[in-house]
């Protein structure tokens, strides 16, 4: 077994970034736990969703599969743009889409509506969240 001593004069990785990084990596974990929340809600009030649509549970957990997917194609898709236009654009069009899709899922009257809408929300919702990143000083980021 091998063991490393401390280098002298070297910093815990901990005390490497800054306070400014340290509160956007805080606010970043902290919204990626409020999305987590958000899906645990949906899986918490699958039933309830079945029995108000009048389909069958397995429809509702198959809308919420798809739903995911598109989450990750989403957020790779809004990541590659971002890297090619900026931040500020994707971000704005993901704010919008995602509001306009939640609208009309809200005014669905059957659930095959409800489930298209949902799912096409879905890609917005892991969009380029933060327009500059203090994180990575190295590499430049585009604001628009």
């Amino acid at each position: 077994m091998t063991m490393t001593a401390e280098v002298p004069g070297q910093v815990p990785w901990w005390k490497e970034p800054t306070k400014d990084q340290w509160v956007a990596w805080i606010a970043a974990w902290l919204g990626w736990t409020l999305d987590a929340f958000d899906f645990t809600i949906f899986l918490l009030i699958m039933v309830p969703i079945a029995e108000t649509f009048h389909v069958p549970l397995i429809e509702v957990t198959a809308v919420f599969t798809i739903t995911l997917w598109l989450r990750l194609v989403g957020a790779v898709g809004s990541g590659w743009l971002a890297d090619r236009i900026g931040r500020k654009a994707p971000l704005m069009i993901s704010i919008l889409w995602y509001s306009i899709c939640n609208l009309l899922s809200r005014l669905a009257s059957r659930c095959s509506s409800c489930s298209a809408r949902c799912s096409a929300s879905a890609w917005a919702q892991n969009g380029p969240q933060v327009p500059r990143s203090p994180w990575n000083p190295g590499r430049p980021v585009r604001a628009g």
